[in-house]
């Protein structure tokens, strides 16, 4: 099993564009998703997608699918208009790990996916 984690970009985490940017996440991530078993709100900014049953190769494919997919957004606002970036953080479950020590593994996964530059898995 993987987890594909997520979270709003950094200067979308509160009004009006961050509502709607999260709006478009969801369904965007929910389309992706192979049911609506395997995708998660987590918080108010962030999202996890379960990947079970496919090998890491495909997880990264579906990861990289979806960075491509909110990238092509574009979030009318005040003064013209955003494209936010998106990066995931995937992360394996071997069932060693609790749930909380899961949530900071990939948190740490995203924060470096995110430190490599928009867009990355």
């Amino acid at each position: 099993l993987h987890v594909a984690y997520t979270s709003l970009p950094p200067g979308f985490t509160s009004g009006s564009a961050a509502k709607q940017l999260a709006l478009q996440l969801a369904q965007t991530i929910h389309e992706a998703a192979a049911s609506a078993e395997d995708f998660h709100r987590i918080s108010g900014s962030h999202f996890a997608l379960l990947l079970p049953r496919q090998s890491l190769e495909t997880c990264i494919d579906r990861a990289e699918q979806l960075c491509a997919a909110v990238a092509w957004q574009v979030l009318p606002c005040e003064g013209g208009a955003l494209s936010p970036s998106f990066s995931i953080g995937l992360v394996a479950i071997d069932g060693s790990l609790g749930a909380d020590a899961l949530l900071a593994t990939a948190s740490a996964a995203l924060r470096r996916a995110q430190q490599s530059g928009g867009g990355r898995v």
